[in-house]
């Protein structure tokens, strides 16, 4: 069940979930060693918090889960029994929020990037600080968000290149992180597809 409604510029209301799942310790200990390969210890602005999501982050104020509504799924227990566990759900259901909240309060796509392993952004591309990430990868030919986050720096980088870095939440167990829009653990985890959008008039 929904903690809260948010409702956007346009009067579409959207739920906000509370989180109602665990991932085991062992399972969670094992992603803090895989981020920590590509992420150092002062890159993490806070510890791990199930109370929200990336897109929480990004889009409610840490308040909730955007798009992570519970769903009942078959769990295989170690006798080969099946129980029924109650789970986030898939973060693709995320996709009809965000666009949402991307359509209705005035957001508009600053810059896109097909694959940010061989292609980077521009400073014609007038990032800024403020904009939001959407990052997005390819499931049966269909194109999903996958994270989101908040660009809180843009450097000159080669050439008319430049470097943006990002605040982002890592999964529901983790914590948030700052780290480059390219940085390989976000690529390879998330997808190689972003987007650029801001809200700025």
């Amino acid at each position: 069940m929904a903690m809260f409604q948010l409702k956007t510029k346009k009067g579409n209301l959207l739920d906000v979930f509370d989180y109602a799942g665990e991932d085991p310790p062992s399972s969670q200990d094992e992603l803090r060693i895989k981020i920590s390969q590509y992420l150092r210890p002062t890159n993490q602005r806070s510890k791990p918090d199930k109370s929200y999501n990336c897109h929480g982050l990004t889009f409610v104020a840490r308040t909730g889960h955007l798009g992570s509504g519970t769903e009942e799924v078959d769990v295989i227990q170690e006798d080969g029994s099946i129980t029924k566990e109650l789970k986030p759900a898939n973060y693709t259901l995320a996709q009809r929020e965000i666009e949402t909240i991307l359509n209705d309060n005035g957001f508009k796509r600053k810059a896109y990037k097909p694959n940010l392993e061989m292609d980077r952004f521009q400073r014609s591309e007038n990032i800024s600080k403020g904009d939001i990430v959407t990052y997005w990868d390819v499931l049966d030919n269909k194109k999903f968000i996958t994270h989101t986050g908040i660009i809180f720096d843009v450097r000159r980088g080669i050439a008319d290149t430049v470097n943006i870095f990002v605040l982002s939440k890592m999964s529901v167990d983790q914590g948030e992180f700052f780290h480059s829009i390219y940085n390989p653990y976000i690529l390879k985890e998330y997808g190689r597809i972003a987007e650029i959008w801001s809200d700025a008039k």
